[in-house]
């Protein structure tokens, strides 16, 4: 299966949310702002390394970034202004099973950032949840999750519908 990106690609992943949040900066949510304005200027911090990188020679066309809408946004909207290659998360951080960080209204959200990629994290889990996901990650995309019985798609959106969007799909243990 081809996701219509045939070149090299590095990927500079700073998308994480809760263990981010409550491993580095030992807070748990509800942030106040001031918290939630220090890990939004880490995320600077990382990015303006991406931003060095490539003014000290790593190839533009090979590099990119993965990054959250949560503490991220503003990097986003930045990094898709200068042309760079750019993936944002779509799943719920912390969850076990898979969902969209914004349910219903994920294709929106992807909307207005207009990334090169967009980001589902799966789990590895039993069957039935991976039944469960597979719904979900096919509203999304062209991407498909073979299982053994069919599920049904519930996305009506026009994002859904014209499904143009590369996603990358990552299984953890």
């Amino acid at each position: 299966m081809s996701l219509g990106y045939n070149q090299p690609l590095y990927l500079l992943p700073f998308d994480h949310r809760h263990s981010y949040v409550t491993g580095m900066f030992h807070a748990a949510p509800p942030l106040t702002m001031d918290k939630r304005q220090v890990v939004i200027d880490s995320k600077w911090v990382i990015y303006d390394g991406f931003r060095q990188a490539l003014l000290r020679g790593v190839p533009s066309d090979f590099a990119g970034i993965l990054v959250d809408e949560e503490f991220g946004a503003d990097i986003l909207l930045d990094a898709s202004s200068n042309g760079y290659v750019t993936a944002l998360s779509t799943e719920k951080s912390g969850s076990e099973e898979f969902e969209f960080e914004y349910g219903d209204a994920f294709a929106q959200h992807i909307e207005i950032f207009q990334p090169t990629f967009a980001k589902a994290l799966v789990r590895f889990t039993p069957r039935e949840m991976l039944l469960s996901m597979s719904g979900r990650l096919r509203d999304s995309s062209d991407f498909q999750i073979t299982v053994e019985e069919p599920v049904k798609s519930s996305c009506s959106s026009s994002w859904c519908r014209r499904r143009t969007r590369s996603w990358i799909a990552s299984q953890v243990q």
